[in-house]
Formats: structure tokens, sequence, C-alpha cells
């Protein structure tokens, strides 16, 4: 335990007398100030909590890509779609060349595929080239944009990858499997995942 002007920092085994949160028999890391608790792994921030009890990981893996191009967006068939555009890569773990998401450590993951499209449309969120989550945009004659969401929580080991496929199931002129037109700020079509834990 240790003090100074912002107040105490104390670590109290079970069963210490203690009137800090949870009564004499927790465990407590116990800030009585307001400085945030900061944890740190090679000379490097990795985790803070505030004084507020907001909990930031500066580390923790996470992406959203968009689709720039609008080549083949038109073609029949179920295919990896091209996310080649990056909002963020919080660790640097999607390839913008593969489209895939690769886990660096096993936990469970949210990921978030939202697709602008125009036609008779399906989407799904693969793992190892498995699909897992499936989405049917199906009422669409083709005359007018529309957008739909696929989402859900995948377990990943290590190494193992995520990608965004859809299947356009009309190619008619002006059908379209995705928008395009994304940048770096702004998109139509996204896909966003992040360790959850």
């Amino acid at each position: 335990q240790g003090s100074g002007s912002g107040g105490y920092f104390a670590i109290n085994k079970l069963g210490t007398t203690s009137s800090a949160v949870g009564g004499a028999n927790a465990a407590q890391l116990w800030q009585s100030g307001d400085a945030p608790i900061v944890f740190g792994a090679n000379n490097q921030e990795r985790m803070r909590i505030t004084s507020e009890g907001r909990l930031t990981i500066s580390s923790q893996p996470s992406f959203c890509a968009s689709i720039n191009t609008s080549t083949d967006r038109g073609t029949d068939g179920k295919r990896v779609l091209p996310f080649e555009t990056e909002f963020h890569d919080n660790g640097g773990h999607f390839n913008t060349t593969t489209y895939r998401f690769t886990a660096p450590v096993a936990g469970k993951y949210f990921f978030i595929l939202s697709m602008n499209h125009m036609g008779d449309s399906i989407y799904f969120i693969n793992k190892n080239g498995n699909d897992v989550h499936k989405g049917e945009m199906r009422a669409n004659d083709g005359s007018v944009w529309e957008h739909g969401c696929v989402s859900g929580m995948i377990v990943l080991a290590a190494g193992d990858y995520v990608q965004a496929k859809g299947q356009l199931t009309t190619s008619t002129n002006g059908q379209w499997l995705w928008n395009g037109g994304g940048s770096t700020s702004e998109s139509w079509d996204s896909f966003t995942g992040w360790l959850v834990h």
C-alpha cells in the first residue's frame, strides 16, 4: 500500500479487513484518488481504468474496412467481398489483399457485415472457409438500393481467419452485390470485427 497527494493505492488480499467495495473477504485493487490505474507490459501501456470506471485496452485487436472498387460487383456466384480500404486496423490483423482477418490470440470475436446492394443477394461471414453467419436480402427486384447487415460472435483460435462473402443470384444489368465508392472516412459497405474477450 502506498499513498501520496492524490490518495492511496492498495492491493488487499483475501480476508484482509477493508472498507473498500466488496467487503472484508474481497480481493481488491484499490485507488482512492482520481488518478487512473494503468497496466503495462514490455514498457508500454496495455490497459487503463479511469477514476470514472472507464476501461480502455489500447492493443485490443479490431478493424473496420470498406469497399472502394465497383469491379465485378454485378457478377453471379458466391465470392469473397473485396474489402480493400481500411478505416482502422488496430494490430494490423486485417489483410486488404486477401480480405482476411487473422486472429492473433484465441478468444470470442464479434463481426458485423453491413452491405448496400441492389438485387437478390445473400451474405456470409466465413471462418476458415466455412460459413458461420448468413443473411438473405432477396426481396429486392433490382430497381432500388437497399441495405442489410449480418453479424454474430465467432470463437477463434490463434491463426484462424474470417472473411466476408456474398452471392448475387441474378446478374441482370443494374443489380449489384455491393455499392463501392468507399474511402478511409466513409462507406456504403463495411466489414468490422473486434476481440470481445
